[in-house]
């Protein structure tokens, strides 16, 4: 009798299927795994950015930054340009999963701490550290790295990017933490317990 070399037909067909099966299985499980990465180098370039906000806030009496920021700059700056000497690389401005050409800051800060021409808010009137937003993944287009259009500080939650990570995004608060919520589903992040109101107390 002869030994047998190789294969035949409906092995080889059985092996191919087993191999597609487990590379359907198996991709999206490694593409998750990749978005999850992502997600967590953005929470740490928000975490990077609110500490050197809060740096910045120490160092200028307590106060926030501005846009538009009077005596303190000679023009007109956002809140980027402000705190960007309290940060070690400019990537940090730019989430990994924000794919958009042309954006160099894919980030929006809290514009109820920081009104346009407005008075600086001081850090010790936001009683609520924890659940007051101070920077957030933003969904507006910008292309100047120094200047975060102001459409990204409106009062609501208009402008959160809730597509970018698994239907949610990253929000650093006052407090220096970190953490990402999903959208609900009324696209209410309030029930989250958050807010951009530093004197809403009714959450």
């Amino acid at each position: 009798m002869r030994n047998r070399k190789g294969f035949t037909l409906i092995e080889l067909l059985v092996v191919i299927a087993i191999i597609a099966i487990l590379a359907a299985i198996l991709f999206p499980v490694f593409a998750k795994a990749r978005e999850k990465a992502r997600q967590t180098a953005c929470a740490s370039n928000l975490k990077q950015i609110a500490t050197a906000t809060l740096m910045y806030v120490q160092d200028y009496d307590e106060s926030f930054p501005l846009f538009g920021a009077g005596n303190r700059f000679p023009t007109t700056i956002s809140w980027a340009m402000a705190v960007s000497p309290y940060v070690k690389n400019r990537q940090v401005f730019r989430c990994p999963s924000d794919g958009r050409s042309g954006i160099t800051c894919s980030y929006g800060n809290n514009y109820n701490l920081a009104p346009y021409n407005l008075s600086a808010r001081m850090l010790g009137s936001v009683l609520r550290p924890s659940s007051i937003i101070l920077w957030y993944e933003s969904n507006f287009w910008n292309s100047d790295y120094w200047l975060i259009e102001q459409h990204d500080w409106a009062n609501d939650f208009s402008t959160v990017n809730t597509t970018i990570h698994s239907d949610g995004a990253n929000f650093a608060f006052v407090d220096g933490h970190v953490k990402w919520y999903r959208v609900g589903r009324t696209g209410d992040w309030t029930q989250n317990g958050i807010s951009y109101n530093p004197d809403n107390d009714s959450l």
